[in-house]
């Protein structure tokens, strides 16, 4: 029994429906640069701050006294989406670089990947020598997993005596 004209066009518009809704998530599921955190290292006793990028409006480094800081812990987070697998030679460079044109480069290191979190991401953390008053950006690539992934932030160093 052939189908009618219309029932045809309701099949191709749900087809093309769930295409295109397929496409849409795996574009989802690419992997991406999801977030960088900073870390600094207090030279007296050994510690790490708290994340001094979620709140960088008052961030000055102290190079002297109880809070003195001249290290810097950095870490990126990658994000390949629930149940995704990770290519085996995918690796994060990270480039980080004082602020300007003729910015001073402070690492620029590739890390492989460990593992991958139950929600998809992993963290890679960098160590940062020689870190003072100076801003830093951060350049973090994804390699060897696809399509790469890329990712920036800033930490806006200022200094106090």
């Amino acid at each position: 029994m052939p189908l009618s004209a219309q029932l045809r066009r309701w099949i191709a518009v749900l087809l093309m429906t769930a295409l295109a809704m397929a496409g849409a998530s795996a574009a989802l599921a690419q992997p991406r640069i999801a977030g960088f955190k900073a870390f600094l290292f207090n030279s007296r006793n050994g510690t790490l701050s708290r994340d001094v990028l979620t709140d960088t409006a008052q961030l000055g480094n102290v190079m002297t006294g109880d809070l003195s800081s001249v290290s810097t812990f950095v870490v990126v987070t990658v994000a390949f989406g629930p149940r995704a697998s990770v290519p085996d030679h995918a690796r994060v460079r990270l480039v980080a670089r004082t602020a300007g044109r003729r910015g001073r480069v402070l690492l620029d290191r590739s890390a492989r990947l460990g593992p991958v979190d139950e929600d998809g991401t992993t963290h890679v953390g960098f160590w940062l020598d020689d870190t003072g008053c100076d801003t830093i950006d951060f350049r973090a690539v994804l390699v060897g997993g696809g399509t790469p992934a890329h990712g920036e932030a800033t930490l806006p160093f200022a200094c106090y005596e």
